[in-house]
């Protein structure tokens, strides 16, 4: 397979793969053979940054009316004790796949650390997603933990917090 006249790097190039490995990049001329693909752009796959994949899709099961964040986290607290660890891993996964239909590879999730499920599910997805059998390409996922309610609001909190933290979670 050949894509002609490509920008790679700030430079024009034409790019040979053969069996889905590129075994060729060279700088574009005008009078380059023509490729199955033409133009377009090459860059790094994209990074989703912030998301929370632990309440991602729950609007579906209970609206947020207003619009405001304070509401949205008020309805992830009602939420919050009814979610199981395939329900998790399940709304995860497709959000995984959309972001991945998107060109995007790297995504970092913030996990509420007063979901023990939540916190273990996506830790447990982290790994499985380093694997091409999961979704047919290795997914880089971050999961930092945050404390939705804070860490210092009840000794409840703080427990949970340091148990997500934990070497060997």
């Amino acid at each position: 397979m050949r894509i002609r006249d490509t920008w790679l790097n700030g430079t024009r190039v034409d790019i040979e793969i053969e069996n889905g490995v590129v075994t060729g990049i060279t700088a574009h001329e005008s009078r380059s053979p023509p490729g199955e693909l033409e133009g377009g752009l090459i860059c790094p796959h994209f990074a989703e940054p912030h998301v929370h994949l632990d309440a991602t899709q729950l609007g579906a099961r209970l609206p947020n009316q207003s619009g405001t964040l304070f509401e949205g986290i008020d309805n992830w607290a009602q939420l919050r004790p009814q979610i199981t660890a395939e329900d998790v891993r399940q709304r995860a996964l497709t959000t995984i796949g959309w972001y991945l239909r998107h060109g995007t590879t790297r995504i970092r999730t913030h996990v509420d650390t007063a979901s023990r499920v939540a916190a273990e599910t996506l830790l447990a997805l982290r790994e499985e997603l380093q694997s091409p059998r999961l979704l047919g390409i290795p997914i880089e996922l971050q999961v930092v933990a945050f404390p939705q309610e804070g860490i210092l609001t009840s000794r409840k909190r703080q427990a949970d917090w340091e148990a997500v933290v934990a070497p060997g979670l």
